[in-house]
């Protein structure tokens, strides 16, 4: 992509006439169709930033979860009353 990234600065400062002859080598090099050269060079640089997860975990412990369920399960039977 080191090539894309060369070819969308001479882009940005093209004029009409040398855009054109950019984007016949972004579809010659790259082998892109003509409306896909033209996005992929005047779009932005993409820079990366910082990922922040939020929600639930995608895996619980498993040797947490089942002692918890278990306990509490023994508890209620302990005290008379139907763990379900």
């Amino acid at each position: 992509m080191e090539l894309l990234t060369k070819l969308r600065r001479r882009y940005e400062t093209a004029g009409a006439e040398h855009k054109r002859k950019l984007l016949d080598q972004a579809q010659e090099l790259l082998g892109y169709h003509r409306k896909s050269a033209i996005r992929a060079l005047g779009a932005p640089a993409v820079v990366s930033g910082l990922v922040i997860l939020t929600g639930r975990p995608v895996r619980y412990e498993p040797d947490l979860s089942g002692e918890r369920w278990t306990g509490c399960w023994n508890r209620c039977e302990v005290k008379g009353r139907d763990a379900r």
